[in-house]
């Protein structure tokens, strides 16, 4: 009787060959490359683990699908990494390698629980897809959490939808992954049944009526998720709120910062200065008297150290270019009466050393810091330090424990010739700027949603003021225009989660202003273009669109509870159970 339940998933005569495999784990891959910025074809990404998940879920062999995942993935990875090259090319084919066990441990579990366990595509594709995209954004390293499935249905741009994405105030990025893997498991289904008839003897009526009832279930959670994209959760208004926001966004190429000319760097600094005088005479002149202004520069914009263990040994050495450069700083801020967060590099623990046969001053440890400028001029006491740090691009794993080994890798696989290691900071740093309870993840650290959760989560603790997001970060290093705008794409589901406002300053862009509701409003644009120019944006937040963060579902509980009820189905589903009860 039982066998009237199902049909042979494999068809021992010709189950599918190496060639097979290639050609669908292959187009898997081209499909789920070209969903993201600036391509854009997001409406692929609801088919685009249909191939792979039909030849694994047919495949004789495990091990076959494990080396020629491996294969076509790590090359995905490097192909997809290659802006991390300038860096360390040696590091991106390595990581791209680690990067790679992900989706194939996706495809042997989608096999396992289709092959040997109960479930269909329509179920094991999510869980399986979920699970390991989870995986990938807490380990190794701290995880990586670009190019998630559901990162695809982002908005990038002023006018894209973010409408699929409102969902991910319920349980975070992967709520919108286990959306559109569901879609493309019940696609799967489809093309399964429709092209791989029974066997002999086998009933076709139960399997119909299941099918069915997959076809409801799918219906309902496609309209509920259109339905919620359309009429999202409101947060409450901004009160009286008359804060204008400025970003600015410099335009710095990536190899001015690893080898910059004395000249350069003052030509970039004034470059700096000048565009956001210039954008405050423009608010100026439109501004209401006494109405705040928050100003906003990228990640490491100020050109040298500005702590306080730096400035005081700076007037004890007389550096004064560091106390030149400061003290514009607070001028800037006070002659406008504006709040400034900026992006500087910190170093601690300077001690006197020979170098080179030459006696000088060697920092100790340094970070990559954000500093708040009030508007009367005085500093924050308090800076924000990163905490979580980029692998490969600002430390190399495990090399702490290795220096010898660390030194070599530097010198022959970086374009660096000493260490460019960066130490992590500790805790989030709540500035209060204008009207705003500020926290500002600094680069990728946007793109790790527990972060950014735990930063809201303290500003909210700790101040009354309405919270805004501050993304400052350095994109210059992006060999590829697309990885500025999929940044974007990315910090879009921040807001979301957490239904606050984000400013992004970035250097050589995308910066720009993302709402609650996770709606690219505005980005810096000269001349038709958004990549590789200065220029700056600005965002008053008097009207319906500045929001104070509130309760969500992520907010609460994180992504736990998906995580935690996708295991279950997917325990519950792999047949242990049945084995147990027979055994």
């Amino acid at each position: 009787m039982a066998k009237s339940f199902a049909v042979a998933p494999v068809d021992p005569d010709r189950p599918p060959g190496v060639a097979s495999h290639f050609v669908m784990l292959g187009l898997s891959a081209v499909l789920m490359g070209v969903i993201y910025p600036v391509l854009g074809w997001w409406w692929l990404a609801y088919i685009a683990l249909v191939p792979g998940a039909l030849v694994v879920s047919r495949s004789a062999s495990m091990w076959r699908v494990v080396w020629v995942s491996t294969v076509v993935f790590w090359t995905w990875w490097c192909v997809m990494l290659w802006w991390l090259s300038p860096v360390t090319a040696g590091g991106t084919v390595a990581a791209a390698l680690v990067l790679s066990v992900f989706p194939t441990l996706g495809w042997l579990l989608i096999r396992r629980l289709t092959l040997q366990g109960r479930l269909s595509l329509t179920w094991a594709v999510p869980v399986a897809w979920v699970l390991v995209e989870f995986l990938r954004t807490q380990y190794p390293f701290g995880g990586f959490a670009w190019f998630l499935l559901g990162h695809s249905q982002g908005p990038w741009l002023p006018g894209h939808s973010a409408g699929v994405i409102q969902i991910a105030d319920l349980f975070g990025e992967l709520t919108v992954t286990a959306f559109v893997a569901l879609v493309n498991g019940f696609l799967a289904d489809v093309a399964r049944q429709s092209f791989s008839p029974p066997k002999e003897g086998v009933t076709l009526e139960p399997l119909r009526k299941r099918f069915v009832a997959r076809v409801v279930v799918v219906g309902v959670v496609v309209a509920t998720v259109v339905g919620y994209g359309m009429t999202p959760p409101m947060p409450s208004l901004l009160p009286d709120s008359s804060t204008t926001v400025v970003v600015i966004q410099t335009n710095e190429p990536q190899n001015n910062r690893q080898s910059p000319s004395l000249e350069d760097r003052i030509a970039d600094w004034h470059a700096l200065l000048a565009e956001t005088r210039r954008s405050l005479e423009s608010r100026l002149d439109e501004a209401e008297a006494g109405s705040p202004v928050v100003v906003i520069w990228p990640e490491s914009a100020v050109p040298m150290p500005i702590n306080e263990e730096t400035l005081g040994l700076a007037g004890a050495e007389d550096w004064a270019a560091i106390l030149t450069i400061e003290g514009q700083v607070r001028d800037l801020a006070a002659s406008y009466g504006v709040d400034l967060i900026i992006g500087a590099p910190s170093y601690e623990g300077w001690e006197r050393r020979e170098v080179d046969g030459v006696e000088r001053w060697v920092p100790g440890d340094g970070f990559n810091s954000v500093f708040h400028y009030r508007a009367d001029g005085t500093r924050a006491e308090r800076r924000y330090d990163k905490m979580h740090r980029v692998p490969f691009g600002e430390y190399l794993p495990g090399m702490d424990l290795m220096p010898w080994l660390e030194d070599w890798v530097v010198k022959n696989l970086t374009p660096y010739q000493s260490s460019y290691t960066i130490q992590a900071g500790t805790q989030t740093v709540v500035f209060e700027a204008g009207e705003f309870a500020v926290v500002t993840p600094i680069c990728f650290e946007d793109t790790v949603a527990r972060v950014v959760r735990e930063m809201v989560g303290v500003a909210l603790a700790q101040s009354e003021r309405p919270v805004l997001l501050v993304n400052v970060t350095n994109d210059g290093w992006f060999r590829l225009e697309s990885q500025g705008y999929q940044h974007l794409q990315i910090a879009a589901f921040r807001s979301v989660e957490n239904r606050v406002p984000m400013a992004k300053a970035a250097n050589t862009g995308v910066s720009g202003f993302i709402s609650a509701l996770g709606e690219i409003e505005s980005v810096v644009e000269v001349e038709g273009e958004s990549k590789g120019v200065l220029g700056h944006s600005m965002r008053s937040y008097r009207d319906h669109s500045a929001r104070a963060g509130g309760w969500t579902w992520y907010s609460s509980w994180g992504e736990a509870p998906l995580v935690v009820g996708l295991l279950l189905v997917g325990f519950l589903g792999s047949g242990v159970l049945d084995r147990v009860r027979r055994g």
